[in-house]
């Protein structure tokens, strides 16, 4: 079980906040004032001036309706050259992240557009963050997972405005499709699709599987022809329901051929996943957001890009969400969640000894070492976001978290204890991965 947090371990964030506290006052007198720019953080920023909505209209609609011609100012503190100024739709995203109080974009520009280095591209997104207390989670997990699968969504911190107002210390990432720089599919009937047991029904193109009986829905195809008549993308996806019908009559008997499974599925993504998802200890991670690709019907199926860590990587106080170090989690969910729509592939996978050999080889050789690097790189997030967290928790209290967001996280008095809480968190589950899987 999770230790209790020792005060002692507090002191050098105490001391940064003693040290830094006249500057943050006078940089909480200007936000309230509106004067803050991108260079009082030290993080870039994006101002946006709504056209035909008010930012209390937008967020009261749903997170579907789009909204065009605003306004985006772009100031790339520490990334070089000028101040920018484009045109924009916008429009809400997340599902129960949308219900929070400080909300989650999309906006859409009228040509692909590269931000603070990332690959050019219409579509981003503007993660709030608001159930994390420390605004790392997402961050961290995404990092770690650029090391270890093909296609990862980049982010970089910033700070928005909108319509003057300061909402907050945002994590701007890359959105989830195929395309050059983000999943980079050629065969034409190339698909990349979401298993998602709890939000399937907002799509028409879904499938559910004859076996687990979980639903998979359409993302995006290379073809992008739903709306034909003899459409490439329905057929590919008429394809790929048999296949993961055929998968999981392999994966769900009591007999398993691996030769038969390991031809359909890329194993190194899966374990790659896995061990993603089980470092978190992600209570999504087998009902929702979950991204699968595959590059043409001739291509195994892939796992990922991951996605949407804000109430993992011990969030929550409860066994149930992930709240003890020391779980073997993910493979075992059903002994956590219950059976009411999860989806246990890899409880099934963790039987066959091959895969399991397979895990142990993979984590000994090459994921340990990355997973150990999470302390150091939530010392550089720290020292990054430092200023703009403070801003941030003066708009959002962090002691609202609890009232606002469900799973029971744990309570914070500080941003800075949020940040040891995950330190020290991310320690302990490093510690127990090894015990288990390194030889």
């Amino acid at each position: 079980m999770r230790r209790p947090i020792l005060t002692g371990k507090y002191i050098r964030s105490a001391i940064a906040v003693i040290l830094g506290i006249a500057a943050l006052i006078l940089l909480l007198r200007a936000a309230r004032s509106g004067q803050v720019t991108q260079a009082d953080t030290g993080l870039p920023s994006l101002e946006i001036t709504l056209a035909d909505v008010s930012l209390e209209e937008l967020n009261a609609g749903t997170k579907d309706e789009r909204y065009e011609g605003n306004s985006l100012v772009i100031n790339s503190a520490g990334f070089g050259g000028p101040s920018a100024e484009k045109t924009v739709e916008i429009k809400g995203r997340g599902n129960n992240s949308w219900k929070m109080p400080k909300r989650s974009y999309q906006i859409r520009f009228d040509e692909k557009e590269s931000l603070f280095g990332m690959e050019p591209a219409k579509k981003w997104v503007l993660l709030a963050n608001y159930a994390d207390a420390s605004l790392m989670r997402n961050r961290l997990m995404l990092d770690l997972a650029g090391e270890l699968m093909d296609y990862v969504p980049d982010s970089q911190y910033v700070d928005l405005y909108v319509d003057g107002n300061y909402l907050g210390n945002y994590l701007l990432c890359e959105k989830i499709e195929i395309g050059t720089g983000r999943v980079e599919l050629t065969d034409r009937e190339s698909l990349l699709v979401e298993l998602d047991n709890y939000y399937y029904w907002e799509s028409e193109d879904r499938f559910q599987s004859s076996v687990s009986g979980s639903w998979f829905i359409l993302k995006d195809s290379v073809a992008d022809d739903l709306d034909q008549a003899d459409s490439i993308a329905e057929k590919a996806f008429a394809g790929l329901e048999d296949d993961i019908n055929r998968f999981e009559e392999l994966l769900y008997t009591e007999e398993k051929d691996w030769d038969a499974i390991s031809s359909m599925i890329d194993v190194e993504s899966f374990i790659s996943y896995y061990f993603l998802e089980e470092f978190a200890e992600n209570s999504d991670s087998c009902r929702t957001s979950i991204y699968l690709y595959r590059d043409g019907p001739d291509d195994t199926l892939h796992m990922g890009p991951v996605w949407d860590f804000d109430k993992a990587v011990g969030y929550s106080k409860r066994q149930k969400y992930g709240g003890d170090p020391e779980a073997d989690y993910v493979s075992r969910i059903e002994d956590y969640m219950g059976t009411d729509r999860n989806t246990t592939w890899f409880t099934e996978l963790f039987q066959i000894p091959e895969f399991q050999e397979a895990a142990c080889s993979i984590y000994e050789e090459k994921i340990e070492a990355i997973f150990l690097s999470a302390g150091e790189r939530i010392d550089a997030y720290s020292k990054e976001i430092r200023q703009s967290a403070a801003m941030n928790s003066e708009i959002w209290d962090i002691s609202d978290i609890p009232v606002n967001c469900d799973h029971e996280p744990y309570e914070y008095t500080c941003w800075e204890e949020s940040v040891e809480g995950l330190r020290q968190w991310v320690e302990e589950r490093v510690s127990s991965l090894s015990a288990r899987f390194c030889r």
